[in-house]
């Protein structure tokens, strides 16, 4: 799959199922993210070990000019991944299909873990 963003970071596996791998996308470089069109961030997913990637549709989340520069898998419900775009959090709990808005206006987010107790 061809996509317009040529900046990819994070890269992040599903701990239940290594070829299923999720990574943010941004077209780009850092430098041009605070103009006009943003990084057009996007999040992206492989079920097939990184060969293919579809563009995932995080819906009125979108990270249209935020860039995703983290995103969690949980482990023990691997469908559940969070991720991090600009000053917002984006929570999907079936891989990726669909995506809630956790909230804005939160400090920038430059990493994020999965803690369960």
């Amino acid at each position: 799959t061809e996509f317009l963003q040529e900046y990819s970071v994070p890269l992040v596996t599903n701990p239940a199922n290594p070829h299923e791998l999720y990574a943010g996308l941004a077209q780009g470089h850092p430098g041009m993210w605070a103009g006009a069109n943003g990084a057009n961030g996007v999040v992206v997913r492989s079920r097939d070990g990184g060969r293919t990637w579809k563009a995932l549709d995080t819906g009125p989340a979108r990270p249209v000019t935020a860039f995703v520069q983290a995103i969690a898998v949980d482990p023990t419900r691997p469908e559940t991944i969070c991720a991090a775009a600009g000053k917002s959090l984006i929570l999907s709990e079936d891989a990726g299909e669909t995506w809630a808005e956790l909230g804005a206006g939160y400090p920038r987010i430059n990493d994020l873990k999965w803690a369960s107790f």
